[in-house]
């Protein structure tokens, strides 16, 4: 059986990220785990084990686990290009992490070596930053030769720049959620995701809300978890907004309070100034939640009969659009029979099943 490492810096159960990429790369390898020796490679963060098999996917944590996570995402890149060197493999997959994307191990890895590009997120850093991270990202992309993508964008971007790279969309699915009763009361708007608020926009939310605080029904709810000061940040903004009694912060969801959550929820909004490939607007469509989005480069695939998009990072229509389609009970109905249609795009049998025929065709190269 051949061995399989994955390099991934987020993991399921990390209390700060525990994003749609390692959700991602979980459920697609626990279903090639019948097929290859799975182990994937993440970071440490606090109260985790260093060594755990989860779904018959072997887990190894390295790292610091320090309160800090931008810190632990450092050593983390650090001590990568050593377990290379350490580990037995026989294909070796490794997961882009900010803030360059890219890392050292194409020169490093002893087999094949195919990257995974949930998201570039060099320009983003950029933006935040004012560093030159996309320099060294566009540099150091030219040296992987086999890569997977969850967006046609990415995928496009980097054809553009490196035409003889062999890359391969496959776009990621989504589990059933046990439990979703689309007969639920309809009692509030979910933000749903991590709690970041430069790259999720949850600077920009409660300001849309507010404008239409006075006139909307139904509460705002935003679920999730993230860093401490990313979460004082968003209380503190909410209380300056005076929107206490509207907006709440309800935490992290999982299992039957996710199923409940969603299953009253009557719209998911995703205010982002930054995505790839949103897991959360698929996870939108398959449980027929229409949803209000910014028109931003990495939403382009999101399909505009599924929901509504409105110019980037403005608030009076964001606000409005919340206000109009919460009273729009036949446009809402639209939208959800629309992604009824959709839904069925989306599966993780059906992606790994494709992550299957790539690994097989990149090892037989």
């Amino acid at each position: 059986m051949k061995k399989i490492i994955v390099s991934t810096y987020d993991d399921i159960h990390n209390p700060f990220y525990g994003g749609g990429g390692a959700i991602a790369i979980h459920e697609i390898f626990k279903r090639l785990a019948a097929s290859y020796f799975i182990t994937v490679i993440t970071g440490k963060y606090p109260g985790c084990k260093d060594r755990e098999t989860i779904d018959d996917i072997n887990y190894i944590r390295v790292g610091s686990r320090v309160n800090l996570p931008r810190v632990s995402q450092i050593i983390y890149q650090l001590l990568l290009p050593i377990e290379a060197l350490r580990l037995d493999y026989d294909l070796w997959i490794e997961s882009f992490t900010p803030p360059f994307s890219v890392s050292l191990l194409p020169f490093i890895v002893k087999t094949k070596l195919i990257g995974l590009v949930h998201m570039l997120g060099a320009a983003d850093m950029k933006r935040k930053y004012h560093l030159p991270f996309d320099v060294v990202e566009n540099f150091g992309l030219r040296f992987y030769k086999f890569i997977i993508s969850p967006s046609e964008l990415n995928s496009a971007k980097i054809r553009l720049l490196y035409p003889r790279a062999d890359i391969v969309t496959i776009m990621n699915g989504i589990a059933p959620i046990a439990g979703i009763d689309p007969s639920a009361p309809k009692t509030h708007i979910t933000f749903l995701g991590r709690l970041e608020i430069n790259q999720k926009g949850l600077d920009l939310l409660p300001h849309a809300y507010k404008k239409i605080s006075r006139k909307i029904i139904y509460p705002l709810l935003i679920a999730g978890n993230g860093e401490q000061r990313e979460i004082n940040r968003l209380r503190k903004l909410i209380c300056q907004l005076d929107l206490e009694s509207q907006v709440r912060l309800v935490g992290r969801v999982t299992g039957t309070t996710e199923a409940k959550l969603l299953s009253q929820t009557l719209i998911l909004v995703i205010p982002s100034r930054f995505e790839t490939f949103s897991l959360v607007a698929i996870e939108a469509i398959v449980t027929h939640i229409p949803i209000i989005t910014f028109d931003i480069e990495g939403m382009k695939w999101f399909p505009k009969s599924c929901g509504i998009k409105v110019a980037p990072f403005n608030t009076t229509s964001f606000g409005g659009s919340m206000l109009k389609l919460s009273r729009d009970k036949s446009r809402l109905q639209q939208l959800i029979q629309n992604e009824n249609r959709e839904a069925h795009n989306y599966s993780w049998d059906r992606t790994s099943q494709a992550y299957a025929r790539y690994i097989s065709q990149v090892c037989a190269n």
